[in-house]
């Protein structure tokens, strides 16, 4: 286990909030289609949108986030080989002093498995180097995802969650029962 020096906030936010701070990160820092390693941002911060099926994974030292977007029909996305190999390489840029924590949201349960299977693959890759990380698999609907290293911060956003936030739920309960499976990491914290 890693000495962690520092814990993420993961919070549920409305679709204006979130385009609105988004805008704030441009462009450059936007991990956008066609959701391959080669769209993968290094930054202070970054961010994607509509994951569905997708994997997403931010692999942050609390400075920095390596920040990924993975489309599991994409080609260039089946052997899982060449991603863990862009993992390793990447993750070396990171100040692995203060610890590594992982953040994984997406995928769905499919006949060909290819969108499980991807999730599943980088969830062991990063538990076989000892990366805590938090979980958030099998979501109901699209999501947005962001991160913030001025704040530790990581957003998930998406159109149900703004519905039932006008509800007068909380985002840590909205969360819970939008995805089958939520796991918060020792080191992070839902907010």
């Amino acid at each position: 286990m890693q000495n962690i020096s520092f814990k993420s906030k993961i919070r549920a936010v409305d679709s204006d909030t979130f385009y609105l701070l988004t805008k704030k990160i441009g462009e450059k820092n936007f991990v956008k289609y066609p959701w391959t390693i080669k769209e993968s941002v290094l930054s202070e911060k970054a961010y994607t949108k509509n994951v569905f099926d997708c994997t997403t994974c931010g692999i942050t030292d609390g400075e920095k986030v390596l920040f990924m977007h993975l489309c599991p029909t994409r080609h260039e996305n089946k052997n899982f080989n060449i991603i863990s190999e862009f993992i390793e390489s990447s993750i070396k840029n990171l100040n692995s002093k203060f610890g590594l924590q992982g953040f994984i949201l997406g995928g769905q349960k499919t006949k060909d498995k290819l969108s499980e299977n991807l999730l599943n693959n980088i969830i062991s890759f990063l538990n076989k180097h000892n990366i805590p990380l938090s979980i958030f698999k099998f979501g109901d609907g699209l999501f947005h995802t962001a991160y913030f290293a001025d704040k530790d911060e990581w957003l998930i956003a998406s159109n149900q969650i703004t519905s039932k936030m006008t509800q007068e739920n909380s985002g840590e309960d909205i969360l819970k029962k939008m995805f089958s499976e939520v796991k918060i990491s020792e080191y992070d914290e839902l907010a």
